[in-house]
């Protein structure tokens, strides 16, 4: 998937991966900072930040047949997929008031950089834990 910038018809950057067959939908958080996309032959969804470029997160896996669609909540919190499995399935994406403490406490120690990238995702790094 590619963002292209339309004055110069140009890709606006390298494209965004990780889905192993066709991409069936995309969609802009409420934010702009989130994109979801949904990729129906490989039953899965991603996000990816928008300003980076970076996958967030692993994929969100569940659905057992073709996602065709994604859709936020106004609010930006949830994201629901509907698929050919017959369901629709909601996914909670708030954060916590303070991400990078919560990533602590479970990982039980600092944080690196590249886990930092993925899991706090354009925020500059701290060193936060320990």
């Amino acid at each position: 998937m590619r963002l292209w910038d339309l004055a110069t018809r140009q890709p606006a950057g390298p494209p965004l991966t990780g889905h192993q067959g066709a991409v069936h939908s995309v969609v802009f958080s409420p934010d702009g900072t989130l994109l979801a996309g949904a990729g129906g032959t490989d039953l899965t969804v991603r996000l990816w930040n928008v300003a980076r470029r970076q996958p967030v997160g692993g994929e969100l896996t569940g659905h057992s047949d073709a996602v065709w669609s994604v859709a936020f909540s106004p609010d930006g919190k949830m994201l629901a997929t509907p698929s050919s499995d017959a369901t629709i399935r909601l996914w909670r994406l708030n954060r916590p008031a303070n991400p990078a403490a919560a990533l602590c406490d479970i990982a039980g120690r600092p944080l690196t950089p590249a886990e930092w990238d993925r899991y706090v995702p354009g925020e500059e790094f701290q060193q936060v834990c320990g």
